[in-house]
């Protein structure tokens, strides 16, 4: 319960924050709070139950797959946000095109900052990216910011994999990715 009051005060303090970012704030915020109305979905088996049902199948996956780039893009369709991203269900494929990248390796590409409903990727285990998520807050002042993700551990208890707000640092992300709110 405490942990989804602080994800509730985060949330506030993202449409407080977020007011007069971009024209795309309307966009950004219902990316944000579509992500929230998952938290806490849970994964039973491998990759299988309510994320199955909710992210993959409706895409024209089977249970089983990895999810974390569906669970985005059924985010950005039920918020009605065009992301133009082929191949979502792969996490690579939301770092295309280039242009839209605004953060790589720690520093800030033509000095853009991460906003809320910008979308992380990680490298976790291997040479190339293997995991998406969508920024919910990145404080300037911090080495962290705040992500919502699917086919993610739950911070609380790490054996449950689900859709989760997590912290992560700034240096655990390898790129954040642009969507164009403005279509």
């Amino acid at each position: 319960m405490a942990f989804r009051h602080r994800v509730l005060c985060l949330l506030l303090f993202v449409c407080v924050s977020a007011h007069g970012q971009s024209n795309g704030v309307g966009k950004r915020l219902a990316v944000i709070q579509s992500a929230q109305r998952y938290v806490g979905t849970r994964e039973t088996g491998h990759n299988g139950g309510e994320p199955a049902r909710l992210f993959m199948v409706p895409y024209g996956y089977q249970a089983g797959t990895m999810w974390c780039g569906l669970f985005v893009n059924h985010v950005f369709m039920v918020s009605n946000v065009q992301h133009g991203v082929k191949g979502a269900a792969l996490a690579a494929n939301w770092s295309i095109p280039k242009k839209a990248i605004i953060y790589r390796w720690g520093v800030a590409i033509s000095n853009r900052r991460p906003m809320s409903g910008d979308v992380a990727l990680f490298r976790f285990g291997g040479k190339r990216i293997d995991h998406v998520e969508i920024v919910i807050s990145w404080p300037e002042e911090t080495n962290y910011f705040w992500v919502i993700g699917g086919n993610t551990s739950n911070p609380s208890n790490p054996k449950q994999e689900g859709v989760y707000a997590k912290q992560r640092l700034k240096s655990q992300s390898l790129i954040v990715n642009r969507i164009d709110y403005f279509n």
